[in-house]
């Protein structure tokens, strides 16, 4: 049974909210990192704007990928599938060493699912 974590992004420009289901397996330090880099950028942006509301977060959810494929299944669309499930191994390069605007920048509109690679390559 594959786990999924649930990451969040609320897009002000489109006025949606997405959640995008990252694999856990096989990604566990991939996913802390990930975390650590949203934590500092965070500061940063905060740091440099006086206050920053902070359009992506990780909450502490997994769930087995039985449940994601049926969030998937019954998600609204607007710009974008209020559910998606993401699949396969994470790949941060795009994201060390970036400012915190590049960070953004590069996890705008759902680029979390371009870090990840086919799992079977």
């Amino acid at each position: 049974m594959t786990l999924f974590v649930r990451y969040i992004e609320n897009n002000d420009h489109e006025g949606e909210r997405w959640v995008f289901w990252l694999q856990k397996d096989g990604n566990e330090a991939a996913l802390a990192e990930l975390e650590q880099i949203l934590e500092t950028a965070e500061a940063e942006a905060t740091a440099a704007e006086g206050y920053y509301e902070m359009p992506y977060q990780i909450p502490a959810d997994i769930e087995p990928e039985a449940v994601v494929d049926k969030l998937v299944e019954y998600a609204e669309g607007g710009y974008m599938d209020g559910h998606n499930k993401v699949r396969g191994k994470l790949d941060l390069t795009r994201l060390r060493g970036r400012s915190w605007e590049g960070a953004f920048d590069t996890l705008y509109k759902g680029g979390i699912r371009n870090m990840f690679k086919d799992d079977t390559e």
